[in-house]
């Protein structure tokens, strides 16, 4: 605990956390891609087994710090300072804080503004789930397909921006572990494709769609 002249710094937290989660997905024999095509008859699209896990160890500290208090308007001025550093064994360090002020004017008038950096770690699904089909009469594709029709995908022909596209899919791909999986994707590392005019075309997904 530490005395201010705005008042006592006696709000704050630290801790670590440790999360380990275990995905399994195992298909009925009629639902496993390659086996029946009484799955597209019945409507029971072909699926695969799965499997998958993500261990993260996490550390963070919050503080409320007062700066000032009772002064001409000025009747509280605190700082929130808020820290957390992730490991995910998949995606490698993530750090993420927050500052905020919030400065009470008076009994009426109160102003907060901040400045934050957060991310989003990839999920089970998109780390570790297995091509499947599905039949849909209006689907948005794969966004970062070369091929996608439509104009936010990283089709150069309709995207201007493609290059952004290409950018941030071949990014995740290599952060999925996988340092190849966007050569797998594109035939080049996307680094390389980003500046090519006519990147090259990628190779089909198992998304099946009527348009």
């Amino acid at each position: 605990m530490l005395d201010l002249p705005a008042g006592e710094m006696a709000k704050g937290a630290l801790g670590a956390s440790y999360r380990h989660q275990i995905f399994t997905f195992l298909s009925d024999t009629i639902n496993s891609e390659g086996v029946s095509f009484n799955d597209g008859v019945l409507g029971l699209w072909p699926a695969q087994d799965s499997f998958g896990s993500i261990s993260v160890n996490e550390y963070y500290v919050e503080l409320l710090v007062p700066v000032l208090k009772d002064l001409p308007g000025v009747e509280q001025l605190n700082l929130e300072l808020v820290g957390r550093r992730s490991d995910y064994d998949t995606t490698g360090l993530s750090y993420t804080y927050k500052v905020l002020a919030d400065w009470r004017a008076n009994d009426w008038l109160r102003f907060r503004d901040g400045y934050n950096r957060s991310e989003r770690a990839l999920n089970m699904a998109e780390l570790f789930l297995n091509p499947e089909s599905i039949f849909s009469a209006v689907s948005g594709g794969n966004p970062c397909s070369t091929l996608n029709v439509n104009g936010y995908s990283a089709n150069p022909d309709l995207n201007p921006n493609y290059y952004e596209v290409i950018t941030l899919c071949g990014e995740l791909m290599e952060r999925s572990g996988n340092l190849d999986a966007d050569v797998q994707f594109y035939g080049d590392d996307y680094r390389v494709i980003r500046e090519d005019p006519a990147p090259a075309t990628d190779q089909p997904t198992s998304t099946f769609s009527w348009f």
